[in-house]
């Protein structure tokens, strides 16, 4: 029968073909030393590496700005900037003077400690930042001709189509990618929200992350079956197995074939509105190409760690770019949510993901929030603005941000710019406490969209995107169906727009509790769009009401899971 693993679906879709495997030449790097009188020489052919990568990324631009949308493309740019980062630069010269390691050795150093430090926060934000470093790490490392891995030569590139296998998501190794030969993507580690998952969606590549055992449990040139949509892949499976699933991949591929058409809703005819997640330009086109009923969450975080910075013209230009795509569709933009790692004296936050983060961070660097708000106050001007505010504690958050609106749009009325016809503020449920607390909120906020991961993760005290306790961050856990349930009966109550937000938004088992529990509105990844849409259509709004009747009796995830399997 071949082995099975699981993992986490980036990007779906279906593909059979045989491994070919990409070493990551960071985790072989090992500890090289040189000679002292070696050691400028050491350096200047680190920096020649660092001028042959940034030349390398400017090709890439020119070669892909045509056929990609600017929104992947601006990942280059990302990566620009920490080839031309002081501190990135400083830090590698300074180990190769003073421990005399060789260029790949510092690289592989620095890389590692910047990854060290990220893995103790929460922040996706800043996770991508280390998965970024580590991508621009390589390139670099390219450039400096390392040959050589801890068993031998690496494979040779492979004539015919196959299937990616990595240990991790790589930005450089997605831009120059074969397409017509890579067939799909395994990663053993990667985030589905990192700069190279986004690329894998756009790119339509049906793409895993999280396979355990990866390397150890399949070898080069095994033939798979991954089925990206389901989060298995199945190695060197038998003839029987092969012939089911090559039907399948023939015509299942990763495009909206068989969404349907008009009016979205369940079987019977109940309306379900479904809007886009969105964290890019790219993702707001494949919104307005799939007919969606607008961007239900605009996530800002991207034009931040592009530029560390941006201008408040810079975040004008891309906040109404988004309006314009979205083609008259409304949109709702979720202010920053990120951390401030270190205070101004110098400590570092011990559990920064319960510190300074999102609307925090912008109380405490108010130059931000202001930034922010008047870009998005100029983009929507003569229209409707929806601004959705992160990591709401308190009802003062939310007074503090509608005062500072109230300060921004008084000054740019008296500096004669125009301003939106109206603006709409609500809140993301991603606290607990503002969870069980949101009738106290519900006179402030003029609608209310449930962070789903996140809600569930801080509910079980489990990271979301670790393995580790992946256990324990259960989807249908039975306290997450009540509150959730509990959620959407005070928001009626008070007559308030509640939807549902994140991934498991999205979850076909959970679909028909959401669905027999209220919950009418879905933000959802694009991607993720058409598997919604037929599962939804395939529910029947009366047995949903019975099936979440009977869940909120039950007392473990697993009985919930089972329950809610029985009516597929």
């Amino acid at each position: 029968m071949g082995d099975r693993l699981r993992g986490i679906p980036v990007s779906p879709g279906v593909a059979m073909g045989p491994l070919h495997f990409k070493w990551d030449r960071i985790e072989e790097e090992k500890g090289r030393h040189i000679l002292a009188h070696r050691v400028e020489e050491e350096v200047e052919r680190f920096r020649s590496a660092v001028k042959m990568a940034r030349l390398e990324l400017e090709e890439l631009r020119q070669r892909h700005g045509g056929t990609m949308k600017e929104g992947d493309i601006q990942i280059l740019d990302v990566h620009s900037a920490y080839l031309q980062d002081p501190s990135f630069l400083e830090s590698v010269e300074r180990i190769i003077r003073k421990e005399l390691l060789r260029g790949e050795s510092a690289v592989a150093r620095v890389v590692a400690e910047f990854e060290r430090v990220m893995d103790l926060v929460e922040d996706q934000a800043l996770k991508e930042r280390a998965e970024d470093l580590r991508d621009v790490g390589l390139r670099v490392l390219r450039w400096m001709k390392v040959e050589e891995i801890e068993d031998g030569q690496a494979p040779p590139e492979p004539t015919e189509p196959y299937v990616l296998a990595a240990r991790r998501l790589s930005v450089s190794d997605m831009f120059s990618l074969d397409r017509k030969l890579v067939l799909g993507i395994l990663a053993e580690e990667g985030s589905g929200t990192s700069h190279a998952a986004i690329l894998a969606r756009s790119m339509r590549i049906p793409t895993l992350t999280g396979v355990e055992d990866l390397f150890e449990r399949a070898g080069e040139g095994d033939v798979v079956i991954l089925d990206a949509s389901e989060g298995v892949v199945r190695v060197n499976p038998d003839e029987r197995v092969l012939r089911e699933f090559e039907e399948a991949a023939s015509s299942l591929s990763p495009v909206e074939a068989g969404i349907p058409a008009g009016e979205w809703g369940t079987r019977d005819g109940e309306p379900v509105v479904v809007v886009g997640s969105c964290g890019t330009l790219a993702d707001v086109d494949r919104c307005a190409e799939l007919g969606l009923g607008g961007i239900g969450v605009y996530r800002t975080e991207l034009l931040f760690v592009a530029e560390e910075r941006p201008s408040e013209e810079m975040a004008f230009h891309h906040y109404r770019e988004v309006l314009k795509r979205a083609g008259g569709a409304p949109v709702t933009f979720r202010l920053l949510n990120a951390e401030i790692r270190c205070l101004e004296n110098g400590v570092e936050e011990r559990n920064p993901s319960l510190g300074l983060r999102a609307i925090r961070a912008l109380f405490h660097k108010p130059e931000l929030l202001g930034l922010q708000l008047r870009a998005l106050l100029r983009a929507a001007a003569g229209d409707s603005l929806n601004i959705l505010v992160p990591f709401v504690t308190t009802r003062e958050d939310l007074r503090r941000v509608r005062q500072a609106l109230d300060e921004e749009r008084e000054a740019l009325a008296g500096e004669g710019k125009g301003l939106p016809s109206e603006v709409h503020v609500g809140i993301c449920v991603d606290v607990p406490a503002t969870a069980l607390a949101l009738s106290d909120f519900l006179g402030e906020a003029d609608f209310v969209v449930v962070g789903l991961d996140d809600l569930t993760q801080y509910l079980l005290a489990a990271d979301r995107d670790s393995l580790s306790v992946r256990p324990w961050f259960q989807a249908c856990h039975p306290g997450l169906f009540r509150l959730l349930a509990g959620l959407y009966q005070a928001a009626r109550e008070r007559n308030v727009p509640i939807g549902l937000f994140g991934e498991n938004a999205a979850d076909q088992v959970s679909l028909p509790f959401f669905i027999g529990a209220g919950y009418r509105s879905f933000s959802i990844s694009p991607v993720r769009v058409p598997s919604f849409l037929r599962a939804l259509s395939s529910l029947e709004t009366g047995r949903c009401r019975d099936l979440a009747s009977k869940a909120l009796t039950l007392g473990s995830a697993e009985e919930i899971r089972a329950l809610l399997a029985s009516s597929a």
